[in-house]
């Protein structure tokens, strides 16, 4: 039996029809198109956000993208003494706090070097990102099955 994530942006109101419904999923299907484009192509904020959301929402529609954001060595913005340092630290850990809602694992559990940047101070090599998404795209093409989209 597979694991139920909702990925919904869009929450239809109470007398919606059919065809509002149709509007509301198209707007989705937008609104995914424009949050993949920000991670893949905008700005260090953007991108920020983009990842802040995924981690806490877990919509299942991003992770190829977060997935590929594991590659991204763009700085991210500071907030004072605390922030993320590369788009890449912070989409690890995002999968990794997404792959715990499937599998039960924290970060440890599942290899701290072979899943995230936790030992690099993040901000991996240009080798580390690369094994480190390798690593993720393996675990999702294992785990992807067993997520049920709704």
């Amino acid at each position: 039996m597979g694991i139920l994530l909702v990925s919904v942006l869009f929450v239809v109101c109470r007398g919606s029809t059919e065809s509002d419904y149709a509007t509301h999923e198209q707007k989705q299907d937008n609104s995914f198109s424009n949050l993949r484009t920000q991670l893949k192509n905008g700005t260090p904020q953007e991108k920020e956000e983009v990842l802040n959301l995924f981690m806490k929402d877990y919509p299942v529609d991003l992770v190829p993208t977060v997935i590929e954001a594991i590659l991204d060595d763009t700085v991210s913005p500071r907030h004072g003494d605390t922030g993320w340092a590369r788009v890449h630290h912070q989409a690890a850990t995002a999968m990794c706090k997404f792959a715990y809602q499937i599998d039960g694992k924290f970060q440890k559990e599942r290899g701290r070097d072979k899943y995230s940047f936790y030992n690099d101070g993040g901000v991996g090599t240009e080798s580390r990102r690369n094994e480190v998404h390798k690593n993720w795209v393996e675990w999702w093409k294992e785990n992807e099955k067993n997520i049920t989209k709704k």
